[in-house]
């Protein structure tokens, strides 16, 4: 082959090699993980455009210096490179759990580790050694299975086109004012800890050392709550709507239909009130089907600026795609335990990695700009994770440097720093003189993964389920509520409530007209309820499939620490989705 058809095949390898590392494989991640993005594909290809022009300025030029048979070989391992990410990030995919900022154990995976460099080192190296007899078929080839991505991509794109849509309209210095402003008739603040386990605060609070007690004047603890579900995904429309999922409908079509029906939001906004949603860019969308008057975004690196946060969106999807199509050596050089790469280094600072600060700054954005300058009602729902995983502050609330082991200590030493920022939102509160007068609920969605102390295995397996103390704790979240006008220091009720409860007792506390289903959390209870809990296993591809795994339904009469858990159903996907 002459040296002009050649020069054709630079320039159509280099935008192959550029187009699989910006536009196929953070596509592939984007469809199939949208829920993950507020800002559009498009918004993301344009911030990643001038990036691409660097790039191919990077390969290109050193190609149109080389002749002969370096010109060749040039080719040879651009043809190799291409071919190598494409089968990194289609064919040698790893579970290597969910990326959530736990500690990897990299070691684990050794031959896995072993099979990538052995794939990436012998191509690299025949394309090297043979690159004469192997140029036209690899060139070929390489062009090929990027016409084969690219189809693949758009397969993937076609059925979930139209549940693709923009968040973009939720990142505003609009929305962001709204969030910060109360109203000087009646509040509603509606406080989701995504995490919080409810044995943890009521080990804080019984601890003389800390004020709490007298810092939540007015509230009520609900030590034995128990949770609907295990994660958040179903956890949310049980909590706004009393609604089951079944597992007989897919996901979203049930979380975005529940909201819309009969929600909390939707009493609150036909009872007059203006509702303010705050949560990630994987829930506002969610949220946003109720009926709501502002919505906002939390930023994920702190800054509230809608040009840094579309910037981070693309940052965090490239480094989730550097992740994807890199061999198995250098995975943990891009993840970092969470400190991912080029989101690190843009960040400015490596604790606007985790969540617990990102979030942290938010509320004390919240904190010091807090204004009372409505005069409507205002209901306000905030879903925020500071006590989520990964654990990442020490008992001084200063970072450890990274992520912690999950353990009663750290997770102890995390909540505490939590309720340090929500004490400063209840003091903010009361120094504006709309603390005593609100209705305040804050709760989780869930536990948080550590041995409860009140767990006793050999009396909850008495019907045979055994069930593991992660298990238990998934079903032990945090349950606080001030009514409006109630005093003295805070109390601890004992009933046997569930996360269900909240509809109705919001409804009942601020006299909406819809009902649930259930009781308020305050209602006398005359025998002790059996509850239930609906137990199912977190699935790797548990974002974008249509279904998740088996849901057990347990009943517990009793204290779900100490009680039977009864296995009364079983909640398969439909058969034809199973497969």
């Amino acid at each position: 082959m002459t040296e002009q058809p050649k020069r054709f095949y630079l320039f159509v390898l280099t935008a192959v090699v550029i187009a699989q590392i910006l536009l196929l494989v953070p596509g592939n991640i984007y469809i199939t993980n949208y829920q993950e993005f507020f800002s559009s594909f498009q918004t993301i290809a344009t911030i990643y455009s001038m990036v691409a022009v660097i790039l191919f300025a990077l390969i290109l030029l050193p190609g149109l210096f080389f002749k002969g048979n370096k010109f060749t070989r040039y080719l040879t391992l651009l043809s190799a490179i291409s071919l190598l990410i494409w089968l990194q990030s289609q064919v040698l995919l790893w579970d290597y759990g969910r990326l959530d900022g736990s500690r990897i154990d990299w070691s684990r995976y050794s031959w896995q580790g072993w099979v990538d460099t052995t794939v990436w080192a012998g191509l690299l190296w025949l394309a090297w050694r043979y690159y004469a007899a192997l140029f036209r078929f690899l060139s070929i080839l390489a062009i090929v299975l990027f016409m084969v991505q690219t189809i693949t991509v758009l397969a993937y794109w076609y059925p979930v086109k139209n549940k693709i849509s923009t968040r973009e309209q939720f990142v505003s210095a609009d929305n962001l004012k709204h969030t910060i402003q109360f109203s000087s008739q009646f509040n509603v603040v509606h406080l989701l800890l995504d995490g919080f386990q409810g044995d943890i605060f009521e080990d804080l609070i019984n601890n003389p050392a800390l004020p709490y007690k007298k810092d939540f004047d007015g509230f009520v603890f609900f030590n034995q709550t128990l949770s609907v579900f295990p994660y958040t995904r179903f956890a949310v429309p049980a909590f706004l709507s009393a609604k089951i999922y079944h597992n007989q409908t897919p996901k979203d079509n049930f979380i975005r239909r529940t909201i819309q029906q009969n929600s909390i939001f939707n009493s609150a906004s036909k009872a007059g009130f203006e509702v303010d949603l705050v949560g990630d860019e994987y829930w506002i969308p969610f949220y946003a089907q109720g009926r709501y008057n502002n919505a906002f975004i939390l930023p994920e690196k702190g800054e509230a600026d809608p040009r840094q946060m579309h910037l981070n969106n693309a940052i965090k999807l490239l480094d989730l795609s550097l992740f994807r199509m890199l061999p198995h050596v250098i995975k943990p050089f891009i993840y970092r335990d969470q400190r991912w790469l080029f989101s690190d280094l843009m960040a400015g600072s490596p604790l606007l990695q985790y969540r617990y600060f990102s979030h942290t700054i938010f509320l004390d954005y919240l904190i010091r700009n807090m204004q009372v300058s409505r005069n409507k009602p205002v209901y306000k729902f905030i879903h925020v994770m500071n006590t989520h995983n990964p654990m990442v502050v020490d008992k001084n609330c200063v970072f450890a440097g990274g992520t912690l082991p999950t353990t009663r200590e750290s997770l102890t030493a995390q909540s505490n720093c939590t309720l340090k920022t929500v004490k400063a939102l209840l003091d903010k509160m009361k120094q504006l003189g709309i603390y005593d007068n609100s209705l305040i609920i804050i709760h989780s969605d869930h536990g948080g993964w550590v041995q409860t102390r009140q767990f006793t295995p050999a009396r909850i397996n008495q019907a045979g389920s055994q069930i593991q103390p992660w298990m238990e704790s998934l079903a032990t979240p945090l349950l606080l509520i001030k009514k409006p006008h109630a005093k003295g220091l805070l109390q601890t009720n004992s009933a046997l409530v569930s996360l269900l409860n909240i509809p109705d007792t919001l409804a009942s506390l601020l006299n909406f007209p819809d009902k649930f289903g259930y009781q308020s959390v305050f209602a006398p209870q005359q025998k002790i309820p059996t509850r239930s809990y609906y137990f199912y296993f977190w699935q790797k591809n548990a974002w974008h499939t249509d279904f998740t795994g088996p849901i057990y339904q347990f009943d517990i009469q009793g204290s779900h620490h100490d009680s039977p858990w009864h296995l009364k159903g079983k909640w398969e996907a439909p058969k034809k989705q199973a497969n």
